[in-house]
């Protein structure tokens, strides 16, 4: 009997988990969404423009439940939007106890960041749309897990660790800059490729929530939890330091998100299209 009953409340448990991860759209069979993210050009004389990057698609491809944990596999497409033959795929497995969303770090951002809109210069944009090999790979060390709840105000953004190790594999090309009989650069040429691999590492402080704000993408407006992280750390030996903004929807997943480095925003990502 004590056997049947305990049988019993197990079933009922995982029952009752299965139907708190299926409200989330991580967890529907069949979901697709898709991303689109931005970063700053390379201008460096005045205020820089938010060029597109990368186009992040997603798809629910199997969902099972097993000990009271809900397992969803989803893959993850990034795609350069100059030239969608440039593309790759990500495989995840992501994690549903019934209060919270386990899933890598790196699951909300792009692995490659295509350069192909980057070059404000008028020579350098055209070789890079020209020849879109060019690019930025982040590979993270030791990936830890992001924790997201369930619930609005029922729990909170963590992260399994706070500190962020990554790679990045940089493919650029050379260029040679042109000057005028003033002294200043009238225009440049490109010389070739060069490849360099730099470490990257980031502390992250602890997530913080600022209330709960309507923000309005291209995929329509949505109630968020605000949630704001700061961020020191060192890449090509040159130290920076992040403000990130984040709007969570417990049933989307990050709606939009962004990055600022003083007054200027270097990042941003925001959800254009969601089926399930």
């Amino acid at each position: 009997m004590k056997f049947i009953v305990t049988a019993a409340l197990a079933a009922f448990g995982s029952m009752a988990s299965a139907q708190e991860c299926s409200k989330n759209l991580l967890f529907k069979p069949g979901a697709r969404w898709e991303y689109k993210t931005y970063m700053s050009e390379s201008n460096p004389f005045t205020k820089k423009k938010l060029m597109e990057s990368t186009r992040l698609s997603y798809a629910v491809t199997g969902v099972k439940d097993s000990n009271n944990v809900t397992y969803s596999y989803i893959s993850k497409t990034g795609t350069n939007p100059v030239n969608e033959s440039l593309h790759y795929t990500v495989h995840y497995v992501v994690t549903c106890d019934g209060s919270k969303v386990t899933v890598p770090a790196d699951f909300f951002t792009a692995e490659i960041i295509y350069f192909s809109n980057y070059f404000a210069d008028g020579a350098e944009r055209n070789a890079a749309q020209k020849d879109t090999g060019y690019y930025a790979k982040s590979v993270m060390k030791d990936a830890p897990f992001l924790y997201l709840p369930l619930g609005n105000g029922g729990g909170k953004v963590e992260f399994s660790s706070r500190r962020i190790s990554s790679e990045i594999h940089l493919r650029l090309f050379e260029t040679v800059s042109l000057f005028g009989t003033d002294g200043q650069r009238s225009s440049s040429v490109t010389k070739g490729r060069k490849e360099m691999t730099v470490p990257a590492d980031a502390d992250m402080e602890e997530p913080r929530k600022m209330g709960i704000g309507k923000v309005t993408t291209p995929a329509g407006t949505f109630d968020c939890e605000v949630i704001k992280v700061k961020g020191k750390g060192i890449a090509m030996g040159l130290s920076f330091e992040t403000i990130s903004t984040y709007y969570y929807s417990p049933e989307l997943g990050f709606v939009k998100g962004m990055h600022d480095q003083g007054k200027q925003t270097t990042g941003l990502f925001e959800l254009v299209n969601v089926q399930y």
